[in-house]
């Protein structure tokens, strides 16, 4: 869930376009808009009994940057039935059809259109347990649908969107504002790779009517090894801090999530503290079989 700070949105696209596999149209003549669900259908082949396919849709411009327009994914063995999953047979073709997300999106005249396909869309989704080759089959029954909007006549009059009614605000005074940062590290000698982010959604703040003070700090990182795919681990860390003059409390969560070939395995942890005296604690571990992920 996105709040719109900038660290949460997609980068330019060149660098994972380069591990994907891409169709890119020709410059478009005029203005292209969409609005709707694009829909992928293909015919491919894995490898492996279960295995996911990411479809990623992009705005490539003529600088050759490239934007996230919408993204679709498909556990391959649902590919019948979410309700039924079954594993795929290895080297057989099957055709399925792959919904993206929603959009509504204008590509300018000179932009291309490209469709980067893609086994695995780490950390969005979960890799597959062993490592997938797909072999995509082009002609046929593969085909992208868009949901084209017509331009209308009087599209230069419409107008922006009345803004809601909102209640007035509390005097606030801010002590800390929020903030967020990504960082990016690969390690070229082991192959490992670590996307991690810092986000505090609200900084840090006091009411002035009561004089109530909140202070919040979250990281999440996110690892994986290439071609190891059991390696993946997600870890979230969060820190919030509520307090009135002599009266402080404080609440620090942990969370761990790995996986083996059969199973996930989650490690979460909470601690509470009143004035620096810590009141609870607990740590728990549970795991859930795969089931076909």
């Amino acid at each position: 869930m996105a709040w719109g700070y900038p660290v949460e949105f997609a980068p330019d696209q060149r660098a994972e376009d380069a591990r994907a596999l891409g169709f890119t149209s020709a410059p478009l003549a005029d203005r292209l808009e969409l609005l709707g669900f694009p829909e992928l259908t293909v015919t491919l082949a894995a490898d492996q009994p279960v295995a996911l396919l990411a479809a990623r849709l992009r705005d490539v411009e003529p600088s050759g940057a490239s934007t996230l327009v919408a993204v679709g994914l498909l556990n391959l063995t649902h590919r019948e039935s979410h309700e039924q999953p079954s594993p795929l047979v290895p080297g057989e073709r099957v055709t399925v059809t792959l919904g993206l997300g929603a959009t509504a999106y204008a590509f300018p005249p000179g932009h291309r259109i490209r469709l980067a396909l893609a086994q695995t869309y780490w950390p969005w989704a979960w890799p597959s347990p062993a490592r997938v080759a797909l072999t995509v089959f082009t002609g046929g029954e593969s085909r992208l649908v868009l949901p084209c909007r017509r331009l209308q006549a009087d599209d230069g009059e419409l107008h922006p969107f009345d803004e809601p009614e909102t209640p007035p605000p509390l005097a606030v005074e801010l002590l800390g504002p929020a903030h967020g940062s990504r960082r990016l590290v690969h390690d070229p000698a082991s192959g490992r790779w670590e996307a991690t982010v810092d986000l505090a959604f609200f900084g840090s703040f006091r009411i002035v009517e009561d004089g109530l003070e909140y202070r919040e700090q979250g990281r999440d990182a996110f690892s994986i090894t290439e071609g190891e795919p059991l390696s993946a681990c997600a870890r979230s860390t969060w820190s919030i801090e509520i307090g009135r003059d002599a009266w402080q409390t404080r609440v620090e969560a942990a969370s761990t999530m790995t996986g083996d070939a059969e199973s996930f395995r989650v490690t979460n942890s909470v601690e509470a503290y009143e004035n620096d005296t810590r009141v609870f604690a607990r740590t728990w571990h549970f795991s859930t079989p795969r089931d076909l992920v």
